[in-house]
C-alpha cells in the first residue's frame, strides 16, 4: 500500500461490511476477524462430498448474515460487497484445491436487470476468483435471454419451469472440449446451474463445475451445531 493509500485509509478507514466498525487491516478483505468467525464456512470434508456428488462446492452456509449481504448487493447498490466476498471466495477456492478448470463463466443476469442494478454480482465475484486463481474468464457470449422472476420464493417444480430456456451461448469456440467453472452467489436447488450446464454441454464442453458464495444445502448439520 502506498503512503497516500495509507493516509487515505486513516482519514477514511475501511470498515467491516458486517459490523461497520473501523478495521484498519481489512483493505483487501473488508470483513473483521470477529464477524468472519461468526460465519459458517464449509469444512474440507463437506466441500469434498459436495464436489463428488454435484461437481462443485460453496464457501458459506446460507445464514441471516449472508442473506443480508446478498440483499444489499442485489437491491441496495452495494457492489463493493460483491468484490469483498469475491476475494474471500478466491482464497477459499485455492485452499480447497478441488477444481482445475480452463475457463470461468459468471452466471449472467438479464440485461434489463443489469441496467437497473448497474452490475452483475457474479461477474464481480468471478473477476476476483480469476485474479487469484489465474483461471481466465471466458470470452464466450453466455447470456440470459429470459428475464426470469426471482427464484427464492418458488418451489422446485416452479424453479425448473422458470429457468428453462433462460440461457443461450454464442462465440463459444474457445470452450469446446474445455473444463468450465460457473460462479454464482447462491446455490439452493441447483436448477440454475444445471440449466447453465445443459447449455454449455450442448456445444461440446468437457467437465462443468460450479463454485458459489453460499449454499442452503449441507451434508452434515452436526458440523454447525455450535
Amino acid at each position: 500500500m502506498s503512503f497516500i493509500e495509507k493516509l487515505l485509509n486513516i482519514i477514511y478507514p475501511y470498515k467491516c461490511i458486517f459490523c461497520h466498525k473501523i478495521d484498519f487491516d481489512s483493505e483487501d478483505s473488508g470483513i473483521c476477524d470477529f464477524c468472519f468467525e461468526k460465519l459458517k464456512v464449509f469444512d474440507k470434508d463437506i466441500c469434498e462430498k459436495n464436489f463428488v456428488m454435484n461437481s462443485g462446492f460453496s464457501m458459506f452456509l446460507y445464514s441471516s448474515e449472508i442473506r443480508e449481504i446478498i440483499h444489499k448487493i442485489k437491491y441496495e447498490d452495494y457492489g463493493y460487497y460483491a468484490k469483498v466476498m469475491g476475494i474471500k471466495m478466491a482464497e477459499f477456492f485455492v485452499s480447497q484445491n478441488l477444481i482445475s478448470a480452463d475457463f470461468i463463466i459468471p452466471v449472467p443476469i438479464h440485461w434489463k436487470r443489469k441496467i437497473r442494478r448497474g452490475y452483475n454480482q457474479a461477474e464481480i465475484m468471478a473477476k476476483e476468483v480469476s485474479k487469484i486463481t489465474k483461471i481466465p474468464i471466458s470470452n464466450c457470449s453466455f447470456i440470459r435471454v429470459k428475464n426470469t422472476r426471482p427464484q427464492f420464493d418458488l418451489n422446485k417444480e416452479m424453479r425448473i419451469k422458470n429457468i428453462e430456456g433462460a440461457f443461450a451461448i454464442k462465440s463459444y469456440e474457445e470452450i469446446v472440449g474445455k473444463d468450465v467453472l460457473f460462479i454464482d452467489d447462491i446455490y439452493t436447488t441447483g436448477t440454475t446451474l444445471r440449466e447453465c450446464e445443459k447449455v454449455v454441454k450442448s456445444i461440446g464442453t468437457n467437465n462443468v463445475y460450479y463454485f458459489t458464495l453460499c449454499s442452503t444445502k449441507v451434508f452434515s448439520w452436526e458440523d454447525f451445531s455450535s
